[in-house]
């Protein structure tokens, strides 16, 4: 079985009305917010209000609400000058609101600033107040007096140019004057010229700039120049100088507004060259690698390629690889040239690690008695002259060699100097000859006795005072002549008797003589042999004849 159940809402004891705002600027709307109270207060919600007014040009948003949960609603009403009654009605519960609709008193025009700058447009309002100071926008007819500035339409003002003007504003039979100023305007941007710009060292560019206040109207400030990076220098004229190789800008200023452009600085033209190198002298052999910087008139420094030489003939130079061998030992300059610019740098060449020692004189003929000085030259592989410290020795003592390379001679005879130094040797030969003749030596010595048809061997030599043998020539001879000596000392006695065997020895090289004998007894032999004197004899009868045997 079904059955149908109708729910009314509780019906409405009472309407509450709360408008925004009481009075208002006629054709302005007002929101009314109601609550509909049943009994004891309680929310009277889903009744329907419907709302009416007797007043001539009132306008209501709508005729009809519908309370919510909460019993409440809201509408909005236009509102007619003078009284507004507006009827709200549920049910047998009926209440009225007055709302006062007023009219323009007075204008304002806004922006309300006072200053604006040349090229700025406002767009200027017209708003109405009435005694309430409620407002309300209006549509007033504007109208511009001054020629800095020029009306547009609907309040639209664009300033031209410096100076003073007033607008007016007029609604109904109000009207409202904004007197107002147009200035410059503060720098809000500035622009330079050239933008960019590539310089070379000693090269100069002026720039330009010009500054514009916000609306983009140009100014005429004074500009502060200014670079940054050290790249050069700029006047107050905007005249920039290129000094420094390097990027930077160049800086227009004018208070707290800049405007920058880059600028590259390359470097000027080839005023010096700059050699460089880790050090000033060097070692025969050594491999020396080259490197020059071209440098402008501001001391920028810069790659170039020049050709290379020396002042003194010190080595090689290898133009492609750009590298020096120094050889030989000395003073002079490398020489780097580009074009008809030359520049030098001092160097010294040394001589590498002596290769080979060169006594000197490398043979000598000397004396006995007299003295040598040897001296010890050591040479690198590149034939320059190493200085050493050389310890001396002889290999056969022919006399006494001291620290310095003094040699003193006493023995005849060969031998060899050596020099060591630093793991080298060098030698000399050294040949010793006698000095002259101071004695002489006769063997054998006498007195003696010999046998007559028996040779005898004679010697005599020739000595200097250090005992060496001279080379000499001896000639012998005897007094009185008791056989036959030769040329080799060889005495064969014949006769006996007594004789002085005499020797003349003859310095070779001096040609200095002295002469030594000795005392010769010659002795019969044994009988070999019977001599009659004479051998044969004629005689007469009676003579006599003495015969000898």
């Amino acid at each position: 079985a079904e059955t149908e159940i109708d729910v009314q809402p509780r019906p409405v004891a009472k309407i509450e009305a709360q408008p925004e705002s009481e009075q208002a600027l006629a054709e302005s709307e007002v929101t009314v917010q109601i609550s509909g109270l049943a009994e004891e207060d309680q929310a009277a919600a889903m009744n329907r209000v419907t709302l009416s007014s007797p007043t001539e040009g009132t306008r209501l948003s709508t005729e009809e609400l519908t309370l919510d949960e909460q019993g409440r609603a809201r509408f909005k009403v236009t509102l007619s000058p003078g009284k507004n009654t507006i009827v709200l009605k549920s049910g047998d519960t009926t209440q009225e609101i007055v709302l006062e609709g007023t009219q323009v008193e007075r204008i304002e025009i806004t922006p309300e600033k006072d200053q604006f700058e040349v090229g700025q447009k406002i767009d200027f309002k017209a708003v109405g107040y009435d005694q309430y100071d409620n407002q309300t926008s209006i549509e007033a007819e504007w109208s511009l007096s001054g020629e800095n500035a020029v009306l547009e339409e609907d309040g639209m003002v664009e300033m031209k140019s410096s100076g003073n003007a007033i607008l007016f504003a007029r609604y109904k039979e109000i009207s409202q004057g904004h007197p107002f100023s147009i200035v410059p305007g503060k720098v809000a941007k500035i622009t330079v010229e050239p933008r960019e710009t590539d310089l070379k060292a000693g090269e100069s560019l002026t720039f330009g700039a010009e500054a514009f206040n916000a609306q983009g109207h140009p100014l005429t400030p004074s500009i502060e120049w200014k670079t940054e990076g050290e790249i050069g220098a700029i006047a107050e004229d905007g005249t920039f100088s290129a000094e420094t190789v390097g990027e930077g800008q160049v800086i227009a200023a004018s208070g707290e507004v800049t405007a920058s452009v880059p600028v590259q600085v390359a470097h000027g033209t080839l005023s010096d060259i700059s050699i460089d190198l880790e050090k000033s002298t060097f070692t025969a052999g050594e491999k020396v690698q080259l490197s020059a910087k071209g440098v402008d008139a501001y001391g920028n420094q810069f790659d170039i390629s020049p050709q290379w030489f020396l002042s003194a003939s010190l080595g090689t130079v290898d133009q492609e690889a750009s590298e020096f061998t120094p050889l030989h030992t000395g003073t002079g300059e490398i020489l780097a040239k580009v074009e008809t610019l030359v520049k030098g740098i001092d160097i010294e060449v040394v001589p590498a690690e002596p290769a080979r020692l060169q006594v000197g004189p490398p043979a000598v003929d000397v004396i006995a008695g007299n003295t040598v000085q040897f001296e010890v030259t050591g040479y690198d592989k590149f034939d320059n002259v190493v200085e050493v410290d050389p310890e001396f020795s002889i290999r056969e003592e022919l006399g006494e060699i001291d620290a310095t390379g003094a040699f003193t001679a006493e023995t005849s005879g060969s031998s060899v100097v050596e020099a060591k130094a630093r793991g080298l040797v060098g030698e000399s030969t050294v040949a010793v000859a006698p000095a002259e003749m101071q004695d002489v030596e006769l063997t054998p010595q006498g007195p003696m006795e010999v046998t007559a048809g028996k040779a005898e061997k004679f010697s005599a030599s020739g000595y200097d005072a250090y005992g060496n043998t001279v080379k000499a020539e001896v000639a012998w001879d005897m007094h009185p002549d008791l056989g036959m000596v030769d040329s080799q000392g060889v005495f064969s006695p014949e006769k006996a008797g007594k004789t002085r065997m005499t020797a003349m020895v003859h310095q070779l090289r001096t040609g200095k003589k002295i002469e030594v004998g000795t005392e010769v007894s010659v002795v019969p032999g044994e009988t070999t042999q019977i001599q009659i004197e004479p051998e044969s004899a004629d005689v007469t009868a009676g003579e006599e004849v003495v015969f000898s045997a």
